[in-house]
């Protein structure tokens, strides 16, 4: 099976953007210093088509880098492993994403896709 980088590639541009303050993406060199790891190390993992898959402390440092699950990130780019019982890295991503928000806004939210569910 080939691998292919396009999911862990748009969640690295995608948090670039994010840290940069969403108008102005940080620039690759000011990535890799945050991840503490040299520009070429995120160039392999952002390039597009890169058959390189990065090593579990790369996908370490992107997780401390960007607050975000190890175990969803690792997903992203060993899908392989997930297992199919789980919830898909996105899904990861965006629950621990929902776990920050005020609680007000979590039973808004609930209620929305409760109504939504049962339309269904």
């Amino acid at each position: 099976m080939n691998y292919s980088n396009e999911s862990l590639r748009a969640f690295v541009l995608e948090e670039m953007k994010r840290l940069g303050g969403g108008y102005d993406p940080l620039s690759l060199r000011k990535f890799a210093e945050l991840m503490d790891v040299s520009p070429s190390t995120l160039l392999r993992v952002i390039e597009k088509g890169s058959q390189v898959r990065p090593t579990v402390e790369v996908l370490a440092k992107l997780s401390a880098a960007t607050g975000k699950s190890l175990e969803a990130i690792i997903a992203l780019s060993y899908p392989e492993v997930a297992s199919l019982s789980q919830p898909s890295a996105s899904a990861l991503l965006v629950a621990q994403d929902f776990e920050k928000l005020p609680e007000e806004a979590k039973r808004v939210i609930r209620g929305v896709i409760n109504q939504w569910l049962s339309e269904t």
